[in-house]
This record gives structure tokens, C-alpha cells and sequence, in this order.
């Protein structure tokens, strides 16, 4: 019996994947038959036009987890903690790891590898069955890079939400403490008029 997505987003997120892993089976076959210098560009080509389809995916996926939390700095924090479990439990298995975006409400995780001189761009299904992970391997270089830059925008963006929040939490409890400090001043003067009566 196949699991029913539980959202749109799901099923988009299903659906998207699937498609990518048909081009990766695809783009596999093609390599068997024809390894032509020829038939190796349009697989590298293609290779990379998936690797960018999956980037735009990454991008609007983050712009949905901003969009939902709200600018609630929980929901931030909560998505980046599960970012860095999932690079740690990926790391146990493979030390290749080098970049991982878990997809925000979503099945999916897609990982960056360098193993020897390649570097691949991955698609895993989380918790997926032995047979189903990866979803798709695609060697690429630039698409590595593409995915790279992507990655360290989430992260920096993370981090300047965090150090806003931060600075807007000193800020309020400067402001409090300024506030006290005006009633007690306040307070002071006000008794030493009402001596002077």
C-alpha cells in the first residue's frame, strides 16, 4: 500500500523528486550505452540542469519555512537544529558529507559528498527503505558549487535572523532597565517637591 501524502507540499515535494529520480535512471542508461564525448556532455548538461532545478526547489522550500514560522525565532531555530542533526547522523555513515539542506516539511534531504575527485549532489528520502536512498546521485562539480553557495546563504541568513533576535532582545531589555531606572529618578524627585510643601 503507497503512503498518501499528507499536504500539498508533500505530494508537490513527491512528485518533484520523482521526476528527478526517472532522469537519474535515465541519464544512467544513456551513460551505459553511449560513453561518446558527445553523449557525456548532454549527461553533464543535464546532470546540472537537474542539479539547478534542485536548488530552486532548496530555495523555495526555504522561503516556505520563513514564510510559515512567521519571523518567529523558534521556528528558525527549530529548522536549524534539524539541519545539524542531519548532517551528523549522514556523517556516522558516510565522512564524505560535506553539505546537507533537510528539506523543511518535507520527506526529503538533499546531501553535497566529495569522494576522491568527484563530488556529487544527493537526494535521500529520509527514513527511506534500503532500496529507495538515494533517490538520485548526480556527479557535478559545479552543480557541488551551485548547491555550496545555497547552503552557506541558509546558513548566514540563520545567523543574522539569530544575531536580529539577539539584538532586539538586548535592545528590549536595555529599554526595561532604562524605564526602572526613570521611575526610581522619577520616584526621587517627586519626593523631594512634596518635602518642600
Amino acid at each position: 500500500m503507497k503512503h498518501i501524502q499528507e499536504s500539498l507540499e508533500h505530494y508537490r515535494d513527491f512528485k518533484f523528486f520523482s521526476l528527478l529520480e526517472q532522469n537519474d535512471k535515465e541519464r544512467k542508461k544513456l551513460f551505459r550505452k553511449n560513453p561518446k564525448k558527445e553523449e557525456d556532455e548532454k549527461l553533464a548538461a543535464q546532470a546540472n540542469r537537474d542539479v539547478h532545478e534542485i536548488i530552486k526547489k532548496i530555495t523555495e522550500n526555504y522561503k516556505r519555512m520563513k514564510s510559515a514560522g512567521g519571523g518567529k525565532i523558534e521556528v528558525y531555530k527549530e529548522f536549524w537544529d534539524s539541519q545539524l542533526k542531519a548532517k551528523e547522523a549522514l556523517l556516522k555513515k558516510d565522512p564524505g558529507v560535506k553539505l546537507v539542506y533537510n528539506m523543511y516539511d518535507s520527506d526529503y534531504l538533499v546531501v553535497g559528498t566529495v569522494e576522491a575527485e568527484n563530488a556529487f549532489v544527493i537526494v535521500l528520502k529520509k527514513d527511506g527503505a534500503e532500496g529507495e536512498n538515494p533517490i538520485s546521485k548526480i556527479s557535478s562539480k559545479e552543480g557541488y558549487e551551485a548547491f555550496k553557495n545555497v547552503t552557506l546563504g541558509v546558513q548566514k541568513d540563520l545567523q543574522m535572523a539569530k544575531d536580529a533576535y539577539v539584538k532586539n532582545v538586548e535592545n528590549k531589555k536595555r529599554e526595561e532597565e532604562e524605564r526602572q531606572r526613570r521611575e526610581k529618578l522619577d520616584g526621587f524627585l517627586k519626593e523631594e517637591k512634596e518635602d518642600k510643601k
